[in-house]
């Protein structure tokens, strides 16, 4: 069997995370935990997927709607301030200092990170 590319790998961890992300927010807040008006179809990032400190990180991401999600990316300190409101200001810091350290991950840790995410997911549905 032929061994998936990093790509595949790559695509194949965002996918099953958000799939688990949006999930679990749906069962906790219903809809978008910013706005509480529309329905979570996106997974939120409250610091970027460029890094892979915390682009698979359960503390960086929540699902959201697509406004909340898009207004994220002009206007973030609404976001950030829920986010310290939830959780408390130590650990948004804490959160985005890790954002700024390098995480590297093998193909085969993006397969393990997927697996985990895929079985996650099962589990809740």
């Amino acid at each position: 069997m032929k061994k998936p590319s990093r790509k595949a790998a790559v695509l194949k961890a965002d996918k099953y995370f958000s799939l688990y992300i949006r999930e679990i927010a749906k069962k906790e807040y219903g809809n978008c935990p910013f706005c509480r008006k529309e329905a979570i179809v996106h997974c939120f990032h409250f610091f970027s997927r460029s890094n892979y400190a915390t682009r698979w990180d359960e503390n960086n991401a929540t699902g959201s709607c697509a406004g909340c999600k898009y207004r994220m990316e002009f206007a973030p300190y609404p976001f950030n301030k829920w986010y310290a409101d939830q959780h408390g200001q130590i650990a948004l810091d804490e959160l985005n200092k890790k954002h700024h350290t390098i995480a590297k991950f093998s193909t085969q840790d993006l397969l393990d990170i997927a697996d985990k995410y895929q079985k996650l997911y099962e589990e809740l549905k």
